[in-house]
């Protein structure tokens, strides 16, 4: 089966980010932030769209009731 070589490196990075957070997930997204930052230039971020509750009419989820 083919490797693709991008894809060994993402799972290697993330494997090398898991175990440098020792498993605790909040540790883990930090440690990913700010990887990110280091790389602000090559990282992609699509078109801001309305929730599928904002367009649908439905209340937000987030929101107590009245």
């Amino acid at each position: 089966m083919y490797e693709d070589p991008i894809v060994t490196e993402v799972r290697n990075a993330g494997q090398a980010l898991a175990e440098q957070a020792e498993g605790n997930l909040h540790t883990f997204f930090q440690l990913l932030r700010e990887a990110q930052k280091q790389y602000q230039e090559r990282l992609v971020q699509g078109p801001l769209r309305p929730s599928r509750a904002v367009e649908s009419g439905l209340p937000d989820s987030g929101a107590l009731p009245a």
